[in-house]
């Protein structure tokens, strides 16, 4: 399958987003959100591993508006 650059940007934007200048998540993953912080729940070798990160100012409203529309706009924060 043959996809230009283009293509697999806009494809991937759908689930990964920025949430801090240093953080890329993938959306997937996300198992909770607050309005600073996103909590990913990831199995790595047979164990979960849950990992806070800082969503910066910056981002936030991005963050709000992209994982709104990710769930259909079932976003309760």
């Amino acid at each position: 399958f043959i996809m230009s650059t283009n293509e697999l940007i806009e494809e991937l934007n759908k689930k990964l987003i920025q949430i801090h200048t240093s953080f890329v998540i993938n959306l997937n993953y996300l198992k909770r959100i607050s309005i600073d912080k996103a909590v990913l729940s990831i199995s790595h070798k047979d164990k979960d591993v849950t990992v806070t990160l800082q969503i910066s100012r910056k981002f936030r409203t991005q963050v709000r508006e992209e994982i709104g529309h990710f769930m259909g706009g079932k976003l309760g924060i």
